[in-house]
């Protein structure tokens, strides 16, 4: 687990430094530090697109294509497959018999090793064969990149809220139960019905409601809080919608707040 997350770690480094390369329009080198990348971590199919990208820019369509063509067999989402279709489209129409001709070399198009364009071999791959540096891991089809998601938060704040409410609900009943009481004390302990050990009974029940009530709206108001918390920590993708408790002294509700 830990040499695991150590080489997703290094991946994501690698992919940082290829996109300054790619902003430095050294659009070669930034494809090779993709390939890198995806080598260690091959879940992130994204980045066979954007070393895609990096050797279209750099004139080299053969491996171009076929970064493309790899992330369009592993991609499900209709839009970067539409557009990995239509760049494979303008690579074919555009490179012509050069892009077959090149097959052959951009076999190696997830290598870490593999030199960049124009450059020279390092030692480590002067006695290396195709065979040897097309020996890279295969992509996990049962992963992808993560995406964020706000699941946690809704959950958070959509249990506090129902909390909130169950407490407000019991401290109404409550507040009729001890409506109850009142009236029938001001008839007297004996008038009262049941008597006056069912009297004191209902008294204790009536305590023992309230700060029932008032645990759940405690912890109504702390996992809206916290729900509301997470929400606004998530990264932000449109209208933002929070449900914040309010407490005060005779009850407690929500307010809905929103932005946009």
């Amino acid at each position: 687990m830990a040499e695991s997350a150590a080489l997703r770690q290094r991946a994501r480094e690698m992919s940082d430094e290829a996109a300054k390369l790619f902003k430095a329009q050294r659009y070669a080198e930034a494809a090779e530090r993709i390939e890198q990348a995806y080598a260690l971590d091959p879940s992130v199919r994204l980045r066979l697109r954007n070393a895609g990208r990096a050797w279209q820019e750099a004139g080299n369509a053969a491996r171009a294509l076929h970064c493309f063509e790899r992330f369009l067999a592993l991609e499900t989402d209709p839009a970067l497959r539409k557009d990995a279709e239509e760049r494979i489209a303008a690579l074919r129409q555009s490179g012509g018999g050069q892009v077959a001709a090149g097959r052959a070399s951009a076999g190696s198009v997830a290598s870490p090793r593999s030199p960049p364009q124009g450059g020279a071999p390092g030692a480590a791959d002067a006695g290396a064969t195709p065979a040897t540096r097309e020996a890279v891991p295969a992509p996990d089809l049962s992963t992808s990149a993560p995406a964020p998601s706000r699941a946690l938060p809704v959950a958070v704040a959509g249990a506090g809220v129902g909390l909130l409410a169950t407490g407000i609900a019991w401290h109404l009943q409550t507040a009729g139960a001890a409506a109850k009481v009142d009236d029938g004390e001001q008839g007297g302990h004996y008038a009262y019905p049941g008597g006056s050990a069912k009297l004191e009974r209902d008294r204790q029940t009536l305590v023992t409601n309230r700060a029932v009530g008032w645990s759940l709206v405690g912890a109504g108001a702390i996992g809206a809080g916290v729900g509301a918390w997470l929400w606004l920590r998530a990264p932000r993708a449109g209208a933002d919608v929070a449900v914040l408790p309010v407490l005060a002294r005779d009850g407690a509700g929500f307010a809905v707040s929103a932005r946009f």
